[in-house]
């Protein structure tokens, strides 16, 4: 599905950008290298910043990887509801 691609890019973009935050780098430059110039979109991944770990982008990067096996048959569950979990997890809900 195009919506797990979608959410597991975002993703690994906010495990990346807390990488760079947790070593000291400044958040302006580490946006540049990772050719993210939109302000809105900084201030929206700067949000999730302040509420995400590096820890907890590892697990939703992880839960995501267990959707994709769920999509292909390889896992057993309810797609939409880990859909529905991630995306909590993301928000800071979970």
């Amino acid at each position: 599905l195009l919506v797990l691609g979608a959410l597991a890019n975002e993703t690994r973009t906010l495990a990346s950008l807390c990488a760079a935050r947790d070593t000291g780098q400044a958040l302006p430059a580490v946006f540049k290298a990772e050719r993210i110039f939109e302000p809105r979109r900084q201030q929206a991944l700067d949000r999730a910043l302040g509420r995400l770990s590096q820890g907890g982008l590892r697990a939703a990067l992880m839960h995501a990887a267990r959707i994709d096996r769920m999509i292909k048959g390889l896992a057993s569950g309810d797609v939409w509801d880990e859909f529905l979990q991630l995306a909590l997890r993301l928000a800071g809900r979970h």
